[in-house]
């Protein structure tokens, strides 16, 4: 085999080599991107979760429940208000971030393929 062919198939085997890892590298980076939003994803749910706990600690909370449940339109305190309109915020951030889970599960192949939807 002479040098001259000899240098093509190694040239040829070097794009090969680089076109392969050029590949995996958009893996790694989809992959990581990926990563990155479901861990925002969760420290919103861990949020979510955080403020749902203490407003349902809060003794305000409690009789805002109470109040509500003797007369759903009573009028609200500010206060009241308040801790109503966080609650209602929080519980938002964690359907939001339920359905983003879902979403996440759906595009993932093995979600596809076990359901049947390989067609969208």
């Amino acid at each position: 085999m002479s040098s001259t062919r000899l240098n093509d198939w190694l040239q040829i085997v070097a794009m090969f080599a680089l076109v392969g890892s050029l590949i995996f590298v958009g893996l790694q980076m989809r992959q990581a991107q990926e990563i990155a939003l479901s861990q925002a994803y969760q420290a919103r749910a861990d949020q979510s979760i955080g403020i749902t706990l203490a407003a349902l600690e809060s003794d305000t909370t409690q009789s805002l429940h109470v109040k509500w449940i003797e007369d759903p339109n009573a009028e609200l305190a500010p206060a009241e208000y308040a801790i109503s309109s966080m609650f209602a915020s929080a519980r938002l951030i964690h359907w939001d971030t339920q359905l983003a889970g879902m979403r996440s599960e759906m595009r993932h192949p093995e979600y596809r393929e076990s359901y049947g939807r390989d067609k969208d």
